[in-house]
């Protein structure tokens, strides 16, 4: 079953902010893909496809 947007929106939220109260943002390394991979993963695993995504960047 998909979720709905307002769904999305309210856990992606709620992962954003764990991500940032248990500090664990501080330890991405900043300013490099795997560091923007790191976030995109912490903040919207388990709520989109990100493979697909993934995919389409290496070529």
């Amino acid at each position: 079953m998909q979720m709905k947007t307002r769904e999305i929106n309210a856990t992606s939220l709620e992962k954003a902010r764990a991500l940032f109260e248990s500090k664990a943002i501080n330890r991405i390394e900043i300013g490099t893909v795997q560091g923007l991979y790191n976030i995109h993963a912490a903040h919207f695993g388990g709520l989109y496809v990100t493979h697909r995504l993934w995919n389409c960047m290496r070529y």
